[in-house]
């Protein structure tokens, strides 16, 4: 049984924050109603967040000088997980991972892709993806990473 997505979609300069809770979908899909305005920003916090069936996770946030922060949080999506922040040539945008769990390693996943116009901080994380596809992609413009598992060795600075 096909089962319809979950879209968010919020308005101009919203900001959403999935606090100390577990949240189950079948497809979820974040993103900003226009694409342009002002920033918007996601805190994901000490919370877990479960694909059920084939499913995916995907933010896209595109006004200038948005951020995502996920901290503290484990994310499961069966087919893909992707998270992407700013608009192009956005220095201020900004994606956060702290002490976190990202798990898409069904053979037919897409993997996990992180990735930040602006800013990347990646730190005490471990993804884990397909053994096939071998690792997640973090890019950043400005990009650190430390004590992270399962991810590219270094950042890629798009």
């Amino acid at each position: 049984m096909h089962k319809p997505p979950c879209i968010v979609q919020l308005a101009d300069g919203a900001s959403l924050q999935v606090a100390n809770a577990r949240l189950n979908s079948s497809k979820l899909f974040i993103t900003e109603q226009n694409q342009s305005g002002p920033k918007s920003a996601i805190n994901i916090l000490n919370s877990t967040l479960t694909g059920i069936g084939d499913a995916g996770f995907q933010i896209r946030l595109a006004h200038v000088g948005s951020q995502v922060t996920v901290t503290n949080s484990q994310i499961t999506y069966v087919l893909s997980i992707g998270i992407s922040v700013g608009a192009v040539d956005d220095p201020a945008a900004q994606l956060i991972v702290l002490n976190s769990q990202m798990t898409s390693d069904d053979p037919r996943s897409e993997g996990i892709v992180l990735v930040s116009t602006g800013r990347g901080v990646f730190t005490g994380d471990r993804f884990a993806v397909n053994p096939a596809q071998q690792t997640a992609l973090v890019f950043a413009q400005n990009c650190s990473q430390a004590l992270t598992v399962g991810s590219n060795k270094q950042c890629q600075e798009q």
